[in-house]
């Protein structure tokens, strides 16, 4: 019970220091939040791990509880159609019975408890280097105007503001209020937004400092987990090397800032999340090939399943490499080895036969299939619009003196330097120098994850946003976890093999990913900047003070049923506007907003936010203030926000706002008798 009152106490620290550079507000309710928080997430894990009686080191609770924690709010939610706060706490009340009803069980840990316990300190500590500067973005934006992380945080912080903000709470898309919720990875935001009722905040902040930073947790302690599989806690410190102190494959050899492992993780936070239960879902599988236990195999199927609520691209390069993996350590595979073997090859040839031929696609045969194969369209953006690169100008030659058949393959096998830089090389020399090794697992997990990525880079349709490189590029950082932690295990299996150092083999790794840490502490915030050119423009953007005003004054004045409007500028795919950045502040629904995403959804999303647009502008073009308060009351309305001068047109010397700042102006058409300026 020490391990688990330590990992709660270092998970809840963890937390409340990093929600402290994110939130403005008391300190009370911000370590009480994380520690009860961080208790029902491990215990969680704690009460997974003795159902099933396996036997993980204590860092596994984390990462288990994030998946089971995320899955049973979204369920609740769903079902009964509460917020994440209460969710939360119908979740913590069976966790707390059976983690007490369980208490008395005992699980052998892969490590002793001391190094353990050590190992999930490092996991803690570097979540805590990484993922600082980004928690204190919103102080930052409030201080200087500008975001100082990823555009796309202004997206999900709406995301989770619908989930626990009491003003948009059962409103559906907050985008596009009293619309039915899209199929989408929600669970990971419920996480994050279980806080916005304790510590009373807006999106923005929880997306920062504490949907990130809980996601980069379960990372790295699934990291540390499946590394125990190679070689107890010394393989588990390894992985931490191997993922959070090695520079990534963009900062040397072919210098593709595309492929940073550490930007994607902070840009994207919600890989973190499918990663964790990527991982996981392997470490499981691993017990399995040893030990051959169906509850292993059957947890194992779960995170499989967590990693599809968490991240779909992540899913479709995990999902075939496990049950590949299963097919080859099961008896299946003894039994008819040349059958399995031949439809592997079968299998890879078919994949080689649709990139020198590819299908023609019908653009009606579904959604995801409407731009038809992502693959030219991807290698064109990854090797020729991701400036500066090492080999600029490469891949067009390359096109030009072989074709597009030969070229397409040629670019295909360059995203693996690109992705993997030296783990590429270092990888197979271990497999060589290990040739008579008889483990089935480490043989066969990263060779079908490293053909399967292939076959996603030949098979992968365009989305129906266009973006071509969704699928394979968002899927790659599972190829490089696999990679980085394959490699760092396997060498210290080999070293404890040859007796190099023999017991102080773990305590020099302690030592050096002690002498790492600080290191690790100054460097990791430029590490995850985007290096190429056109990423820093989504790092630097500025959002006006008047703008972040109006949103202080609408969360301040605004009600739990109240509804804001904005002109509508962009009809594209966008991931910010004006109205986003209103939401993410505030918590407050937009009666229509981001335009351009609800029309590649389709069906109602289309048909909703078009008929709004047409009547947001009609409020522009009203005759005078009366009868735009009256259609804006109409229309359930209570809020109008003008972003530019001189507009509305029946307003232009704003005399009739509520709140008016230099362009932006706020319409209140439940008090439109009172103007204070």
């Amino acid at each position: 019970m020490r391990g688990q009152a330590g990992s709660v106490a270092c998970a809840a620290i963890l937390l409340s220091f990093l929600i402290s550079r994110g939130v403005s507000g008391p300190v009370g309710p911000i370590v009480l939040s994380s520690v009860v928080f961080s208790y029902v997430v491990i215990a969680s894990g704690r009460v997974f791990l003795q159902v099933f009686r396996v036997d993980f080191p204590l860092a596994a609770w984390w990462p288990i509880g994030v998946s089971a924690t995320g899955g049973a709010l979204w369920v609740l939610v769903a079902l009964l159609g509460c917020g994440a706060a209460t969710a939360f706490c119908l979740w913590a009340m069976p966790v707390l019975l059976l983690d007490l009803a369980l208490r008395r069980r005992v699980v052998q840990h892969a490590a002793p408890e001391s190094a353990d316990q050590l190992g999930f300190i490092f996991c803690c500590a570097f979540t805590a280097a990484w993922c600082k500067d980004i928690a204190a973005a919103p102080k930052l934006l409030e201080s200087s105007g500008q975001l100082p992380v990823w555009v796309e945080y202004f997206m999900h912080a709406g995301m989770i503001s619908q989930f626990g903000d009491d003003r948009a709470i059962g409103r559906g898309v907050i985008w596009l209020s009293d619309v039915p919720l899209f199929a989408y990875h929600y669970s990971s935001y419920l996480l994050a937004a279980a806080f916005a009722l304790p510590l009373d905040q807006p999106g923005l902040p929880l997306a920062t400092s504490v949907w990130f930073p809980i996601g980069f947790l379960s990372v790295a302690a699934a990291a540390y987990t499946l590394g125990t599989c190679f070689a107890g806690a010394t393989g588990g410190l390894a992985a931490l090397v191997a993922l959070f102190v090695i520079p990534d494959a963009s900062n040397y050899g072919l210098r593709n800032g595309f492929f940073s492992f550490h930007w994607l993780l902070g840009a994207i936070p919600g890989s973190t999340y499918g990663l964790g239960s990527a991982l996981l879902a392997v470490a499981f599988l691993q017990r399995w090939s040893v030990a051959r236990s169906s509850a292993s195999l059957a947890a194992g199927a779960a995170f499989l399943a967590a990693t599809l609520l968490n991240r779909i691209q992540i899913f479709v390069l995990l999902a075939p490499a496990w049950l590949a993996s299963v097919v080859f350590i099961s008896r299946i595979f003894q039994k008819h080895r040349k059958i399995v073997l031949g439809g592997f090859v079968l299998l890879a040839l078919i994949a080689l036969a649709l990139i020198w031929y590819p299908p023609s696609i019908p653009r009606d045969l579904a959604w995801s299939f409407e731009g038809g194969r992502a693959l030219e369209q991807f290698l064109y953006q990854v090797h020729r619009r991701q400036q500066p690169t090492a080999y600029q100008g490469l891949y067009a030659r390359i096109l030009s003196e072989f074709g597009e058949g030969l070229g397409l393959t040629i670019g295909a096998l360059l995203v693996y330097p690109a992705s993997l830089g030296i783990f590429m090389l270092a990888l197979p020399i271990l497999y060589l120098m290990r040739r008579r090794s008889d483990d089935v697992f480490s043989n066969a997990f990263p060779v079908a994850v490293v053909l399967w990525y292939g076959a996603i880079m030949a098979l992968a349709p365009i989305p129906a946003h266009t973006d071509a490189t969704d699928f394979p590029h968002r899927s790659f950082v599972l190829l490089y976890a696999t990679a980085a932690i394959w490699t760092f295990g396997l060498s210290v299996v080999w070293l404890s093999e040859r007796g190099t150092h023999g017991k102080r083999l773990w305590q020099m790794t302690a030592i050096a990913a002690a002498i790492a840490l600080p290191f690790t502490w100054m460097s990791a915030s430029d590490r995850m900047n985007p290096k190429f050119f056109w990423g820093r423009l989504w790092v630097t953007f500025r959002v006006q003070p008047e703008l972040q005003q109006a949103a202080a004054f609408l969360r301040d004045r605004g009600g739990s049923s109240d509804v804001f409007a904005a002109p509508i500028r962009h009809f594209e795919v966008t991931s910010v506007d004006a109205a986003t950045v209103v939401i993410a502040l505030t918590g407050m629904p937009a009666y229509v907003a981001r335009v351009g995403v609800h029309r590649v959804l389709g069906g109602i999303y289309q048909e909703t936010a078009s008929k709004r647009s047409v009547e947001v502008a009609a409020i522009e073009r009203a005759p005078d203030r009366q009868a735009a308060m009256r259609q804006l009351a109409k229309l359930g309305i209570r809020w109008y926000l003008a972003t530019e001068a001189d507009t509305p047109s029946w307003d232009r010397l704003r005399k009739g706002a509520a709140w008016t700042r230099g362009s932006f102006a706020l319409y209140d058409s439940g008090h439109a008798e009172v103007a204070t300026h």
